[in-house]
């Protein structure tokens, strides 16, 4: 059963592997077949270059969670590669919500020149997504230090009152 969710999640991360290829082959196959209008290339100019830059910390995310899955496959549970891959993974994200945020004013000018306010929602959906994302990562690696390391007070308390035999 564990080897099952495993594979599944490892499925699920080539899965979105091939998504962002397929969008960044897709998105150039339009930069080079469609021409652009001159009112929005001044746009295009930060967001595709930011698109293809973040491609870089989305797959470096992505290999670091195929890294800990297969590590939890072979069951390799050691502490220090799960909370090094959940920490590597948490900079990835933070690196792609810092390129979104530096990108928002960009999809703010285009929506407002182009009167979509849809335009600076999808422009804004990754830093939130990255916002949550790390809070989620970080309780994670902090669970995950607190389950394997035990608490001293409730387990010297125990180990003495099992040692002492009343006489």
């Amino acid at each position: 059963m564990y080897h099952c969710a495993t594979t599944i999640l490892k499925l699920t991360l080539a899965l979105l592997a091939l998504i962002l290829c397929c969008i960044g082959a897709w998105l150039l196959f339009l930069l080079l077949t469609q021409p652009i209008p001159e009112a929005y290339r001044v746009y295009l100019y930060w967001i595709v270059p930011a698109y293809y830059l973040s491609l870089i910390p989305s797959f470096l995310g992505l290999r670091q969670g195929y890294r800990l899955l297969r590590s939890m496959e072979t069951g390799l549970h050691v502490l220090e590669v799960a909370l090094d891959a959940l920490r590597r993974i948490t900079q990835c994200i933070i690196a792609l919500g810092i390129i979104s945020l530096l990108l928002a004013p960009v999809w703010i000018r285009l929506a407002a020149m182009d009167d979509a306010p849809g335009a600076a929602l999808i422009g804004m959906s990754p830093v939130c997504l990255a916002l949550l994302a790390t809070s989620i990562t970080i309780t994670l690696s902090h669970l995950l230090q607190q389950v394997t390391t035990p608490s001293s007070g409730k387990e010297e308390s125990s180990a003495t009152q099992t040692d002492e035999k009343p006489a």
